[in-house]
């Protein structure tokens, strides 16, 4: 019996000055979901409780939303977000990787306005699916370049 494939379980991160949304994939790298809101607090706080939610659902990956203008130059979270993640990959071991995640939340919104909801709705569902958007174009990038497995057909 072959071994199991290794894990692809990626977590996704976007955060926000107020709420941070989260998402998270199977183990397969196949499915999204969104997975949680939190409020986005101080940085210690959010690293602290970011690395245990790696530890607790056996996250390999995380992928972390980089805001830039729409002219590519950073913008005033960019920062912000850069201190996460430096503060993130000193708390874990797994890989972390910045992504750019410009207009993920406007896609989230469309999603949400297309679904009928009222906006008073949208507060703590907004923000975990522009996560879930955002970790949908990571791994769909990914697999665009990775090479194809070998055929086992006889």
């Amino acid at each position: 019996m072959a071994p199991p494939p290794p894990s692809c379980r990626t977590l996704a991160i976007d955060w926000g000055r107020k709420r941070t949304g989260l998402a998270i994939c199977d183990e397969l790298g196949l499915t999204v979901r969104p997975l949680a809101v939190w409020p986005t607090g101080g940085r210690k706080s959010l690293v602290a409780r970011t690395a245990a939610l790696i530890a607790e659902e056996r996250v390999v990956r995380c992928v972390v939303g980089l805001s830039y203008r729409l002219d590519g130059t950073p913008n005033q979270a960019t920062p912000h977000i850069l201190a996460f993640v430096t503060a993130l990959r000193r708390a874990t071991t797994v890989e972390i990787v910045t992504w750019n995640e410009r207009l993920t939340s406007v896609a989230a919104e469309d999603w949400l306005r297309e679904q009928g909801l009222p906006r008073r709705q949208w507060v703590g569902r907004q923000d975990a699916l522009a996560a879930a958007i955002l970790l949908q174009d990571f791994l769909a990038s990914r697999a665009a370049v990775s090479p194809p497995s070998p055929s086992t057909d006889a």
